[in-house]
Order: structure tokens, then sequence, then C-alpha cells
């Protein structure tokens, strides 16, 4: 899945159908019934504004849960994967998003498309819960981390 992954990404901007019924898959057969989320959001970019989006408001519709589009990304900030360390990549991320809109106070699956660092999910979901969002579950179709 991790060559669909990139291709998609970096070649088509759009995310095939099959990552989503995967991803379905994935979601339905290992969580926990009695913690499921009860929306959807995800990341954005501002280079790919669509990409993650597009992916999530699918995923969202094929699981039955409304697509909230509430985390906005401020500014264009450097990708993660060009910060020198753990430092850098925090504060670009904190520097990079906020939250707008309302929150609901339910469990919420946050969504990207891929975890360099992990600091931009990690900070999403901080700024989500002090907005007031139930729990966070965060989901990721792939990780760019060598040791994932």
């Amino acid at each position: 899945m991790g060559k669909y992954v990139r291709q998609d990404k970096y070649e088509k901007n759009y995310f095939r159908d099959e990552l989503v019924d995967a991803s379905v898959e994935l979601i339905k057969n290992n969580w926990d019934k009695e913690s499921e989320p009860t929306w959807v959001t995800s990341i954005p970019s501002l280079r790919r504004p669509e990409l993650v989006k597009s992916f999530a408001q699918r995923l969202a519709a094929k699981l039955g849960l409304p697509y909230y589009d509430v985390i906005k990304k401020k500014k264009d900030t450097p990708q993660q994967k060009t910060m020198e360390n753990s430092f850098y990549q925090s504060k670009n991320a904190l520097d990079g998003f906020e939250i707008k809109g309302q929150i609901s106070n339910n469990p919420v699956l946050l969504v990207d498309d891929m975890i360099d660092s992990g600091w931009t999910i990690t900070v999403c979901s901080v700024l989500l819960k002090r907005a007031g969002s139930g729990d966070v579950y965060p989901f990721a179709l792939a990780s760019t981390s060598k040791l994932s």
C-alpha cells in the first residue's frame, strides 16, 4: 500500500478508492466499539489542499460519520522532514495550525496522509483537545520514519 500512497500523493494528487476501502476495513476490524469516533477531520495542506481532505471525506462517508473541516493552516511552513531536529519540528507545527469553527466534544478521527516526525499530528491533536473535542484518534496512511 505504501507504493500506492506515494504514487497517489506525488503523481495523481488524489488517493485511490482502494486506499479508502482498505482504511475502512482496518478501522472497522480493529476499533474498540466503546471508544469509536463520532466525527472525522483532517490535517490541511497549502501545497495540496484537496489531497488529504478528499480522502478523509470519503473515509468519513464510508464509515457513516460526519466530516468537519476545523483545522486550518495559518501559514506556509517548511515540510517537517526538512527540519533539523524535534524542537524545530514541534515549533514548525505549532506555528502552522489553528482551530476554526465549532468543535464537537465527541471522539474524533484525525486523518493525515504521511507521518514524518509525528509533531504535526501531535500538535493538531492537542489543538483539537484544547478547543473542546473528545478523545482524538490519529490515523495516517503511511509513516516515513525509518523506525516504523
